[in-house]
């Protein structure tokens, strides 16, 4: 009999060992990613009304929206964008141990920018028979942009340095303040959501449960001809570590 408790007493601590190893084993690292940095908002005029990409979204959408029609495009614009803006990002950072190369990261990125512009405009000709008379609109606006950006994100990392590639979408707030000599003042909000693609690149300063990274990332949108900057300093938790700190199931048995 007492060999019989002996056995049973030899497997559920053998049973309680194998639980305690696979209580702490899993076939991913993982990890939660916490950033912030400056992001630079770049655009382009290269003589084309159309690369105007804020201009004529806010003017296109409010006229849609008032029924405003446009004798003509003859017009006289001065645009500015804020040189640079803070932007902050969240992520889950992911790769199988057996592969130490290849990352993923599912994130969740924040900026916003403002701006203004002026412009003067024929929006009506008429004639008399001994002359010809134009009427212009002023506009002057305020606006500012948020965007929220949803991405995946592929990460080759070799050593301590690494390269991104990313994609997914943005959602795009466009707030308006307008000021016009014909309209009056009006407020107006345009919303898009548009494909973003990303390339970056950074290093990694390793801790035992954490990880610094520096970063730089690179956002073209070629459909509007802007140009996204962003330099980050990010902060990962090794998720991993702490779950292995926990206790075993079966020590209090």
């Amino acid at each position: 009999m007492k060999l019989k408790f002996l056995f049973l007493f030899l497997f559920i601590a053998n049973f309680c060992v194998a639980q305690d190893a696979d209580s702490t084993k899993s076939n991913w690292d993982y990890g939660i990613v916490v950033g912030g940095g400056i992001c630079k908002f770049n655009y382009d005029d290269y003589g084309n009304d159309n690369t105007e990409y804020f201009y004529n979204h806010l003017e296109q959408r409010f006229a849609n929206n008032s029924n405003t029609q446009y004798y003509s495009n003859n017009q006289q614009n001065t645009f500015k964008l804020a040189n640079s803006t803070a932007c902050f990002w969240v992520g889950l950072q992911l790769n199988k141990k057996t592969d130490k190369v290849i990352k993923h990261l599912l994130s969740i990125g924040y900026n916003e920018i403002k701006g203004s512009y002026f412009s003067s405009r024929i929006i009506s000709q008429g004639e008399t028979e001994t002359s010809v008379y134009s009427t212009y609109e002023n506009v002057n606006n305020n606006f500012k942009l948020r965007t929220f950006k949803l991405l995946y994100i592929f990460q080759p990392t070799y050593m301590h340095m690494f390269l991104r590639v990313g994609s997914g979408f943005e959602i795009n707030n466009i707030s308006a303040d307008r000021t016009s000599n014909i309209t009056g003042e009006k407020k107006y909000s345009v919303t898009d959501f548009p494909f973003s693609i990303m390339f970056g690149t950074g290093g990694v300063i390793n801790f035992k449960q954490f990880q610094i990274i520096p970063s730089y990332s690179f956002f073209p949108h070629m459909s509007r001809w802007t140009w996204e900057y962003q330099l980050h300093l990010s902060l990962l938790y090794k998720m991993n570590e702490a779950f292995k700190k926990r206790e075993p199931k079966c020590h209090n048995w």
